[in-house]
């Protein structure tokens, strides 16, 4: 009992510090792995977000705006390591800061990454890190063609629960638009690049996982999804 309180104690002020420190958050969902040695799962992520980005070559800035839906399949390289594959759809559209906006409609979204365990303290808390890259190709915008790049990688504390396993950690990300036609749409980057992201996993039984995200400091993020183990 002493174990749990301290737990949900030390949770509960990272969790405020993070709040009271953030504005914005990042997007794309960290998550938890899902899978043992040698074993495939399958699921779906719902995410909605928004990202400060900027152009390097001018001064405008504004607000990459997406609902990604994504099917994501997961294989357990080890016992403690898993690759994944997402693949789905991505409603984008560019807001910038005079309300202009650009939809670059629902097309592709592509991804892939890796995570795992890299500490087990076996007494109620673990380190996971990942990295991912996804791919948004053949926007399109009066004419011009549209590529958006995102780079993350993560590092995660999650504390042990029978069910419930919350977790929180840090990310480091960079999102790009890139354009063919500079005089229609401007190449931009994110404006901020550090983030911050907390959590729950949801294990009620041996083969169904969930998880529920949020994303905080350079964007507003906020993903959900289930898998099942095959």
């Amino acid at each position: 009992m002493i174990q749990t309180a301290k737990k949900i104690l030390i949770l509960t002020l990272l969790s405020t510090f993070v709040v009271l420190f953030a504005t914005r958050s990042n997007s794309t969902p960290i998550g938890v792995p899902t899978t043992s040695e040698h074993q495939w799962a399958v699921g779906g992520v719902l995410t909605v977000e928004r990202h400060d980005v900027k152009s390097p070559e001018t001064t405008r800035t504004g607000e990459l705006r997406s609902q990604r839906f994504l099917t994501d399949v997961s294989y357990g390289i080890s016992h403690r390591w898993e690759g994944y594959a997402r693949m789905g759809a991505s409603k984008d559209e560019f807001v910038q800061i005079n309300n202009d906006i650009f939809d670059y409609k629902t097309k592709i979204d592509l991804g892939l990454g890796i995570r795992g365990v890299m500490y087990d303290s076996y007494q109620g808390w673990k380190i996971i890190t990942m990295a991912q890259y996804s791919f948004r190709p053949n926007r399109t915008f009066n004419n011009t063609d549209i590529d958006i790049k995102e780079w993350i990688g993560a590092g995660t504390v999650q504390f042990y629960g029978r069910d419930l396993q919350p977790y929180i950690g840090v990310s480091y990300k960079r999102l790009d638009i890139g354009t063919n036609n500079l005089g229609n749409v401007v190449t931009s980057t994110s404006e901020n690049k550090l983030g911050a992201h907390i959590g729950i996993a949801i294990d009620p039984s041996d083969r169904w996982k969930g998880f529920g995200e949020l994303q905080l400091l350079n964007g507003v993020g906020l993903s959900g999804g289930v898998s099942y183990k095959l």
